[in-house]
């Protein structure tokens, strides 16, 4: 788990994840590329899909962000 905090009009890079992730929102707004999501919903990501985080909006958004973990020696 972790925060992730994005400034005003910020986005993270492209990327995938090899695990389901949860974003939920706690302040701000996001975008995940194909929806908007408000403050205490969540964003759920699946594993190989692409996306790009942003902040909407002239505010931070700042997230708890929580990803399945996974055993390292896995190589899928």
């Amino acid at each position: 788990t972790k925060y992730m905090r994005l400034n005003a009009t910020a986005s993270a890079p492209a990327h995938t994840h090899s695990a389901l992730e949860a974003t939920l929102v706690l302040s701000g707004r996001l975008s995940d590329g194909e929806r908007t999501y408000e403050v205490g919903e969540i964003a759920f990501g699946l594993p190989g899909e692409r996306h790009k985080p942003a902040a909407v909006g002239d505010e931070a958004c700042i997230c708890f962000v929580a990803q399945d973990p996974r055993p390292f020696w896995r190589l899928t």
